[in-house]
């Protein structure tokens, strides 16, 4: 260790000790403070890869949006949100259900042609007759599990039931079995009938009843053009 003489006092130091213990000079230079210039995970800013690294940062974030986006859409869409497009459809018949009889023609007939008419609605293999049913003489027609009974009254057709062996899968079938729209909406429905009051053109009323399993299949329709004449006729004395 080596002594050096303090500038300001003139006093004998140690070389070692960073001040004048008689005048308190500085003795030794206060090594400056390096600081480190901290980089980021993107690099030094103004560098290619801090600009690189920028962009694809950039990227990554709207590629997640739209990736969010899309999952958020398809959510919504399956929680009912936005309804399906086929839920503001009105459901159609199956392909299966064509027409077994034209009811209106049967409606239509009059008189003496009623038999026949019936029997050329029903086809080949029929049988057509007239049977009382209750106090009255109904025309009666059958082919296979189709029964169709037609009640005239002065010449003109009151009503037909058509019984249906098996049953129809649903009321809009029904309709299409008889050569009616099956789109058409019901008007009244319950467990043990569906109804269609004054909505099927030239029709007053249109009655189908449930089979004994319950809705949907339908085992009879009542087809009754004209309602106030057929209570008329069952008020009768």
């Amino acid at each position: 260790m080596a002594l050096v003489t303090c500038p300001d006092c003139g006093r004998e130091v140690s070389d070692q000790a960073p001040a004048c213990p008689n005048c308190g000079r500085p003795l030794r230079a206060t090594p400056p403070v390096v600081v480190k210039e901290k980089i980021g995970l993107l690099g030094k800013p103004g560098t290619f890869y801090h600009t690189v690294s920028f962009g694809c940062l950039v990227l990554l974030i709207l590629v997640g949006i739209g990736v969010i986006s899309m999952l958020l859409s398809n959510a919504l869409r399956h929680t009912g949100t936005n309804p399906p497009r086929s839920a503001e459809i009105t459901p159609q018949p199956a392909p299966d259900t064509k027409p077994l009889i034209r009811i209106r023609e049967i409606l239509a007939a009059k008189g003496k042609q009623i038999p026949a008419v019936l029997a050329q609605e029903l086809g080949t293999g029929a049988t057509v007759k007239y049977e009382k049913r209750g106090d009255e003489m109904q025309c009666v027609g059958r082919r296979g599990a189709l029964t169709v009974e037609v009640l005239p009254v002065k010449g003109r057709v009151l009503d037909v039931v058509v019984e249906f062996n098996p049953p129809a899968r649903d009321g809009p079938g029904a309709l299409a079995l008889v050569g009616l729209n099956p789109a058409t909406s019901p008007t009244f429905n319950t467990a043990f009938v569906v109804q269609w009051h004054g909505v099927i053109s030239g029709l007053d009323e249109v009655d189908g009843f449930y089979a004994d399993g319950g809705a949907p299949a339908v085992k009879q329709l009542t087809v009754i053009p004209d309602k106030r004449a057929q209570d008329l006729w069952d008020k009768r004395p």
